[in-house]
């Protein structure tokens, strides 16, 4: 089973590096190419190939379904199921997009309002996820 949670930024908002992509499992941080390539393709029909989006995902699951020992570092991992993993991710992020609709970057006065909340259940090898999201309450513009 995996949960997942976390905030993804509007396509308005991206950056030329993947210097605010965060991603934890297991509250653990960790550089996983599987999950930059999820990020990247959940966005791919909103942003050119050089931009990438600020995103947090916290991605929760039973320790025998991620391998932390990958790395000395223990940045890497490596999932038992990471078609599963993979989909979730995309699914889950263009779930949260499509909530959230597309707004002009300047509806968004501060970073933290142009977020949109990911939430997906816990979810089996066998089970169809549903997923919710909620667009973000407004900031009102600083004077």
């Amino acid at each position: 089973h995996f949960r997942l949670s976390g905030f993804a930024a509007l396509p308005t908002f991206s950056r030329g590096s993947t210097n605010l992509q965060h991603i934890y499992i297991n509250q653990r941080p960790v550089k996983d190419k599987i999950l930059i390539g999820a990020i990247k393709a959940a966005y791919s029909d909103f942003l050119a190939k050089d931009r990438y989006p600020a995103v947090v995902l916290f991605l929760e699951c039973a320790p025998h379904l991620v391998d932390v020992n990958v790395h000395p570092s223990k940045l890497e991992v490596r999932f038992r199921e990471p078609g599963t993993v993979r989909g979730l991710v995309i699914s889950a992020i263009r779930h949260a997009l499509a909530e959230a609709g597309h707004r002009a970057s300047s509806t968004f006065p501060l970073m933290l309002s142009m977020l949109a909340p990911i939430k997906a259940p816990a979810r089996g090898a066998a089970g169809i996820p549903v997923f919710r999201a909620k667009a973000p309450k407004m900031l009102p513009a600083s004077r």
